[in-house]
Parts: C-alpha cells; sequence; structure tokens
C-alpha cells in the first residue's frame, strides 16, 4: 500500500497579503536601475552589495543571477579602473 501524498494548500490571506507587499517594494526600489547603476559604487561598496544579494533567501534565480553577473562585471571595471 502506498503512502498518501500529502496535500499542497494554497496560500493563505496573509500570505498573499504578505507576497504582494513584497513585490510592491521590490518594484519601488528600482532594484534593476539600482543594479546597473552599481558601477559607480566603490569596491567594497560592490562587495557589500554582491553579499546582500547572495544571501538574499527569496531572490529568484534569474534575478539573482543578473545580479551576481551585473556586479561581478563591475567589480572587475573597477579594479581597472
Amino acid at each position: 500500500m502506498l503512502p498518501e501524498a500529502p496535500q499542497q494548500r494554497g496560500p493563505t490571506a496573509d500570505e498573499q497579503e504578505a507576497t504582494r507587499r513584497a513585490q510592491d517594494c521590490i518594484q519601488e526600489c528600482h532594484v534593476e536601475q539600482l543594479i546597473m547603476e552599481s558601477k559607480f559604487l566603490r569596491v567594497d561598496s560592490l562587495q557589500e552589495l554582491l553579499k546582500v544579494c547572495q544571501s538574499a533567501v527569496d531572490m529568484s534565480v534569474k534575478v539573482g543571477n543578473f545580479c551576481a553577473t551585473t556586479l561581478h562585471e563591475n567589480c572587475f571595471v573597477n579594479a581597472g579602473a
């Protein structure tokens, strides 16, 4: 006899509200603009921003890869400048 698969429940109203608020916050922060303008930051500031991006638990893979790639490239630009 096979064990029953656990039933997956949808998000609660509180979880949906928290998700909506997080999405609004991210949109209002203009994260893409912050990342694109990171080339003007000092190396130590870039390193701190990279640490934050890497430690963000809920960051999607696509956004995480974009952040890491852009910051990595900017570190090399700033290091050579």
